[in-house]
C-alpha cells in the first residue's frame, strides 16, 4: 500500500481502521479483503444521535417553556434537557403530559429544529417515560399520542408552541 493511500486509510476510513486493527490478529487475507473494500466501497459515515442541537439560548428558552406548563413531574432544567436533545440522558425524564411534550417536539420537527428520526432516538435511547408507565416509551406509543393530540388539537400555527418556535428561530 503506498503512503498516501495509508496516510487515507488512517485518516479517511475509521470504518475500516476500527474494522480490522481492532481485531486480535490481522492476517494477509484480512489486508487483502480490507485493500478491495478500500477501493471499492464508499466511506460508511456513522450518522450523529442527535435530537437536536440547540444552543444555551435556545434550550433556556424550551426549559423555561416546559417548566411553566409543567409537562413534567419534576422541574428540568437546562443541563437535563441539553443532555435529552443530545441523547446523553442518564435517567429517562418522566412526562406528566407525555402527550404535550411529544406534541411539543413533533411541532419543532415540522419546524425543522429536531431531526427527522427523533421519535425513534426517544424510544430506542429510552429517554422519555409517561407518569403511568414503568416503561419508557415505545416508538408506537409515541406515534399514537401525537397522532391523538393532532386530531384533538389542529395545529393552527397560533398559541404556546408557535410563540415558542419563533423565538427559538429568532436564536439561530
Amino acid at each position: 500500500m503506498h503512503v498516501n493511500a495509508m496516510h487515507e486509510l488512517l485518516t479517511e476510513r475509521v470504518d475500516l481502521v476500527k474494522k480490522y486493527f481492532d481485531k486480535d490478529d490481522f492476517s494477509f487475507a484480512d489486508y487483502e479483503i480490507m485493500y478491495k473494500e478500500f477501493n471499492t466501497v464508499g466511506i460508511v459515515r456513522q450518522q450523529a444521535e442527535l435530537i437536536a442541537c440547540f444552543n444555551e439560548k435556545q434550550i433556556s428558552l424550551i426549559t423555561e417553556f416546559v417548566n411553566e406548563a409543567n409537562l413534567f413531574m419534576e422541574p428540568v432544567n437546562e443541563r437535563t434537557l441539553g443532555a435529552f436533545f443530545s441523547c446523553s440522558l442518564e435517567y429517562p425524564l418522566v412526562a406528566s403530559n407525555a402527550s404535550s411534550f411529544l406534541l411539543l417536539l413533533n411541532m419543532l420537527y415540522k419546524n425543522k429544529l429536531v431531526s427527522f428520526g427523533w421519535q425513534k432516538l426517544v424510544a430506542d435511547k429510552g429517554l422519555l417515560k409517561s407518569n403511568r408507565g414503568r416503561q419508557t416509551m415505545s416508538k408506537t406509543a409515541i406515534s399514537s399520542r401525537i397522532a391523538e393530540q393532532m386530531t384533538r388539537f389542529p395545529y393552527t400555527g397560533n398559541g404556546p408552541y408557535s410563540m415558542l418556535i419563533k423565538q427559538l428561530k429568532e436564536c439561530m
